[in-house]
């Protein structure tokens, strides 16, 4: 009995029921995402209609070496492929699936807002001589109606 996990080797004959179940001509080249763990969470935005890829990634993201990870439907060759230079240009892809190629327009910026995640607004910064650290203390939202009644501080040694 087959378990989770293991390969089943499968005959030509099957191989060739298969791809006329789902032939591999059905699948798109369209770009799906980027799996490159410093694009902030929703950071990816792909317009399928201008063909332009703009990526957020996190504050501290080297930008002169940094490889998206963009992927797409399986089989789809991506190029170029690994780690490019986004700090001063947009870096132009191609993805190609069944013969058809579609280019794309990448950039990829630093954002860094919020400063904090979570649902921290309006912060405020103070700077205390006595203790050299700067504190931040932000509203707390993210409360039904709105309606926190504690606060966070936030705290940054002077080096």
């Amino acid at each position: 009995m087959a378990r989770h996990g293991t390969t089943i080797s499968i005959s030509k004959e099957e191989l060739a029921r298969l791809f006329v179940k789902w032939p591999a001509s059905a699948l798109s080249s369209i770009p799906q995402g980027a799996r490159n763990p410093m694009i902030k969470k929703n950071g990816c935005r792909i317009n399928t209609n201008t063909k332009t890829i703009n990526i957020a990634v996190s504050y501290g993201t080297d930008l002169t070496n940094f490889d998206p990870k963009l992927y797409a439907s399986p089989g789809t060759v991506i190029t170029p492929a690994g780690t490019q230079d986004f700090s001063a240009k947009n870096i132009s892809y191609s993805f190609t699936q069944n013969g058809e190629t579609i280019m794309y327009t990448v950039s990829a910026t630093i954002e860094v807002n919020p400063v904090i995640p979570g649902f921290h607004a309006d912060p405020e910064i103070l700077y205390s001589e006595k203790t050299e650290r700067f504190y931040m203390y932000p509203t707390t939202d993210g409360y039904p109606g709105w309606g926190g009644y504690s606060f966070d501080v936030f705290h940054h040694l002077i080096w």
